[in-house]
């Protein structure tokens, strides 16, 4: 018996197939040969996958265990498309830097500057009401 025939039974293996497969898809998309590192951390109360980059290199953070005690009790089904759905956010943003950064961007001059514009002068998640979530990196 496969761990998808169990109810709730969605373990980190699953949960890494998942992303892994949503980062190769998405890469794939975009059209990306590189795919950004993906390292399990502990992220701050709440924080789920978070991505970074330095200097070139561009990571995606994740916190299974974390994601496990939000979303644990969900069905099989129900916890794959939500680790799909966070991975799919943070590919979003590996985009969003690849273009910032690239020599030709497909983007328009106008998103772009907006985008690097929102990276100097990011609202932090902290911040009360809607702000985070209505910043041009997030919203976009």
């Amino acid at each position: 018996m496969s761990s998808k025939d169990k109810y709730g039974k969605f373990k980190k293996k699953d949960y890494l197939r998942t992303i892994r497969a949503c980062q190769e898809y998405f890469c794939g998309e975009f059209g990306y040969l590189i795919k950004p590192f993906l390292i399990e951390t502990r992220l701050r109360d709440g924080c789920l996958m978070e991505f970074v980059h330095y200097r070139g290199a561009a990571a995606i953070f994740y916190d299974y265990k974390q994601f496990k005690e939000l979303f644990g009790n969900q069905s099989f089904e129900t916890q794959e498309i939500c680790a799909a759905s966070i991975l799919a956010h943070e590919m979003r943003h590996y985009y969003q830097y690849r273009q910032m950064y690239a020599k030709k961007p497909r983007e328009s001059a106008e998103r772009i500057a907006r985008w690097r514009e929102n990276e100097e002068n990011p609202i932090g998640i902290e911040s009360e009401g809607l702000s985070f979530f209505l910043q041009p990196l997030e919203l976009d």
